[in-house]
C-alpha cells in the first residue's frame, strides 16, 4: 500500500516527471548548499536558478536547468523502506525551494547513504556554486 501511495504522490507532485528526459520547463528556485554540512563550518552558499529561460545567480544556469528537467524525480524524497547501502558519501547538504512547472517544491538533499548520494548526483549541477 505504501509503495502505491508513494508512486501516486510522485506522479501528482511533479507534472512532467515522466516527460522526455531533458525537456525544457519553467522553474524559479532558491538553492541553499552547506558544503560541510549544517553542523560543519558556517559556510553556506545560496543562489537562485531560473529556467525557461535559464538565468539567475547560478554559475551555469543552462546546464543546471537541463539536468533539473532530465531528473525531476530526484526532487522527491527516497521512498521509505527502500534498501540503501550505509556508506558515507559526504557531509554536503542542500535545500531546494520554489516552483517547477507551476508546482511548489521544497526538497532536502544530503549524501548520508547510497540512495541519497545517487539522488544528489542526479542534480549535482544544480548544487554547484
Amino acid at each position: 500500500m505504501r509503495v502505491l501511495l508513494a508512486a501516486a504522490l510522485l506522479l501528482v507532485a511533479l507534472p512532467g516527471a515522466g516527460s522526455a528526459a531533458g525537456q525544457a520547463g519553467h522553474a524559479r528556485l532558491t538553492i541553499t548548499v552547506w558544503p560541510q554540512g549544517r553542523d560543519g563550518a558556517a559556510l553556506v552558499r545560496q543562489l537562485t536558478l531560473r529556467c525557461g529561460p535559464a538565468g539567475g545567480a547560478h554559475p551555469a544556469p543552462a546546464r543546471a536547468c537541463r539536468r533539473l528537467f532530465a531528473n525531476l524525480g530526484a526532487l522527491n524524497p527516497v521512498p521509505r523502506g527502500q534498501a540503501c547501502d550505509s556508506g558515507f558519501y559526504g557531509r554536503q547538504q542542500a535545500v531546494v525551494r520554489g516552483t517547477v512547472n507551476g508546482r511548489r517544491v521544497s526538497a532536502a538533499f544530503n549524501r548520508r547513504n547510497g540512495c541519497e548520494a545517487r539522488r544528489w548526483e542526479r542534480l549535482a549541477p544544480v548544487f554547484r556554486v
